[in-house]
């Protein structure tokens, strides 16, 4: 079993539905056990995105993707998604 260090997700708490929050809260913990954010700042979680994105388009023929919280991700990470899916 992989310790939460090592795993692929970062596991910041949880932060309910109602309530004012702290913005680095609200960001970086699962919004009423929603969400789970991955550690793309790790180069083999990093591929897996970027190839998951990809089998997506070639599979499905999608145009685009939308992406509601960019401020999640790290910069570099955005980056380099946009062009591997470019």
């Amino acid at each position: 079993m992989l310790t939460p260090a090592q795993s692929d997700y970062d596991h910041y708490g949880e932060t309910e539905a109602f309530g004012i929050f702290p913005d680095w809260q609200s960001q970086l913990s699962k919004f009423a056990s929603v969400e789970d954010h991955q550690r793309e700042w790790k180069p083999s979680v990093a591929r897996r995105m970027e190839h998951f994105a990809c089998i997506t388009i070639a599979m499905l023929d999608i145009d685009g993707f939308r992406i509601d919280k960019a401020t999640q991700i790290t910069p570099d990470m955005l980056g380099n998604w946009s062009d591997s899916v470019r």
